[in-house]
This record gives C-alpha cells, structure tokens and sequence, in this order.
C-alpha cells in the first residue's frame, strides 16, 4: 500500500448492528403516507432499500444510512440530502429475517 493509497481508501460507515436486517414500519410521528405499508432493508455496507407498498404499485428508493451519535443519518444519492431521525428499537417498527 503507498502513502496515498490511504486517501483513496474508502471508509465503512458506522453502522448500528441492530439495525441490521428487514424491517416493517408499523406507525409513525408525523403524517406521511405508508400506503399499504413500508419495509426498510439495512444492510451491512450502509445501503438502505426502502419500500413503500401500495395497491397497485410500489415505490422503491435505494438509500445509503449512516448512524452519528444515537442519530440514524439517511441519503438518498441521487439528491442528496440528508435526513435524521432517532431510532425507536422497542416501538414504530418491527424486525424480520432477511
């Protein structure tokens, strides 16, 4: 590895290992709309595919997350943005096998 091998190197992201895995939104604080539902689906390298389901079709955005502090940090790369939220394990979402 050369000097500058090291700047090139990317970073993992910190990940939360909880987070890990597929998840079903059951409420939220605000009013957005969850159409028939919505899955997370975090992944180790920090991706993040985020479904919202409806009757007839389906809405599909592929994310990157990042957690900073107790913070989980969202981004969607084709407009970023990021967008912060604080994570509630116990209450709002449940986990499933992927």
């Amino acid at each position: 590895m050369g000097f500058l091998d090291f700047f090139r190197r990317k970073h993992a992201p910190s990940i939360d290992p909880r987070l890990l895995g597929r998840w079903v939104l059951i409420r939220t604080e605000d009013d957005i709309d969850t159409g028939e539902g919505v899955t997370a689906e975090f992944w180790p390298d920090g991706s993040l595919i985020y479904a919202i389901h409806q009757a007839d079709r389906g809405q599909i955005m592929r994310l990157t997350y990042r957690v900073e502090s107790d913070e989980l940090v969202t981004d969607q790369p084709s407009a970023p943005r990021p967008e912060r939220a604080n994570p509630d394990y116990s209450e709002g979402m449940k986990q499933r096998g992927l």
